[in-house]
């Protein structure tokens, strides 16, 4: 993919800004990730309250890449991931699958 931004945006199909657990499952079989992806998802949500991944939850690289790309697309806001449920866009609600997780 080249940069971590370019894999997000081959991810983000439909371009939400966000990836839910069943996606991003599907995404790491598709790419043969040999761990446990549900385990690295688990991990990567900075609330165990949020059924969500964003590109900035990917560490110091993923909010530069966020950084640089509302740079260069000012009329996308910052979110505020401080607190669960604080961001703007909402994810879609949970589906059963997810909740049985």
């Amino acid at each position: 993919f080249g940069t971590l931004r370019r894999s997000w945006k081959s991810f983000d199909e439909k371009k939400l800004g966000y990836l839910g657990k069943d996606q991003f499952l599907a995404l790491c079989h598709e790419i043969a990730y040999t761990g446990d992806a549900g385990k690295l998802f688990k991990m990567l949500r900075p609330a165990k309250e949020r059924q969500v991944l964003y590109l900035e939850d990917l560490g110091p690289q993923g909010v530069a890449e966020v950084r640089r790309a509302r740079t260069q697309n000012p009329k996308n806001p910052p979110r505020n991931h401080s607190k669960p449920g604080s961001h703007t866009r909402a994810p879609p609600a949970n589906t059963a699958q997810e909740q049985s997780q």
